[in-house]
């Protein structure tokens, strides 16, 4: 007779592979947070904040007004929408990047020109909100510098006119990263 197998934490005999594993055993969804269409975990709240920043600086709107027009896009959700765009707290998180953004915003273009070969002017305008909210995450939240690339690139993804310029704004994030944050 041979002794029994012993098994590992995930219900897999050891050695052997489950189908199951990483999985919640009672819905047979992956474990973890769910990604958010097809940018990722973070993204949507990324590119709403982006949207808000366009809105502010673009259109001469207050952050108030521009969550107004940015939650009419279904980006955040807000009241009977809540459902079709963001969860409250990414809602916040999305409100807060762009208030970082446009606060640090000096110091945040003064660090991207220095990585970039041409002015910040000739980028396109949803790019060039997508690298704020980015370093602004980095250089001024405390955010992970691989959580806030690998989102903002996310959201560069779902951006239809930011969705080709994915390379540069990783290059250009993973750059900043290595410089460390501000001081405040």
């Amino acid at each position: 007779m041979t002794p029994p197998e012993r098994r590992s934490g995930k219900g897999a005999p050891k050695g052997k592979s489950s189908h199951s594993e990483g999985r919640n055993a009672s819905s047979g969804r992956p474990r973890g947070p769910r990604p958010t269409r097809q940018g990722g975990v973070g993204s949507d709240a990324r590119l709403a904040a982006a949207h808000l920043i366009r809105a502010c600086l673009e259109q001469a709107k207050t952050l108030d007004a521009a969550e107004h027009d940015v939650a009419l896009l279904g980006l955040l959700g807000t009241g009977d929408r809540a459902a079709e765009g963001l969860s409250t707290s990414d809602r916040g998180f999305a409100r807060g990047m762009a208030l970082a953004s446009l606060r640090g915003l000096g110091l945040i273009d003064r660090r991207l020109a220095g990585h970039l070969d041409r002015p910040l002017t000739a980028l396109d305008p949803a790019v060039l909100a997508l690298l704020r909210i980015g370093a602004a995450q980095m250089l001024l939240m405390g955010v992970a510098a691989h959580a806030a690339v690998s989102a903002t690139v996310g959201a560069a993804a779902l951006d239809p006119d930011a969705r080709r310029a994915g390379g540069l704004i990783n290059a250009i994030l993973r750059r900043i990263s290595e410089g460390g944050p501000i001081d405040p």
